[in-house]
């Protein structure tokens, strides 16, 4: 599966004064769940007992909601991307910098553990073409 964020470039930072490059990342997850049964499968798809990997819009200010308290049903909470655990599948998520990834807190009724192995890139995004001679 190929999943995109793509938020507004306006949110990113600039590397420097000299480069307009905005860092972006990319996020490769391999998740393993168990999964083989039908009622297994469906209870992680819903995400009934958590485990899904969750990109959501950074807060600009400390009058936003907690993290800690996000959840999938809620309509107007910023959440931009949930993305549900399936074994033996690798996410790509390419983000911007104002975008932050978590994965839910895993259940008591989840049928198994969740494992992941998580590489993150950091990917240069060129800017509006100002400075676009400057290399840093």
């Amino acid at each position: 599966f190929l999943w995109l964020v793509d938020a507004a470039a306006s949110r990113g930072h600039a590397r420097s004064r000299r480069s307009t490059f905005l860092l972006s990342r990319l996020d490769a997850t391999l998740c393993f769940v168990a999964d083989a049964g039908e009622e297994d499968a469906a209870s992680w798809e819903v995400g009934e007992v958590g485990g899904y990997e969750c990109y959501i819009a950074a807060e600009d200010d400390d009058t936003g909601g907690d993290v800690a308290v996000y959840n999938a049903n809620d309509e107007d909470d910023g959440g931009l991307l949930n993305v549900a655990a399936k074994s033996n599948t690798l996410n790509l998520v390419h983000r911007d910098a104002g975008i932050m990834r978590f994965v839910k807190y895993v259940g008591h009724l989840a049928p198994s553990s969740r494992w992941d192995v998580t590489v993150e890139y950091r990917v240069e995004v060129p800017g509006d073409g100002e400075g676009e001679g400057d290399c840093a």
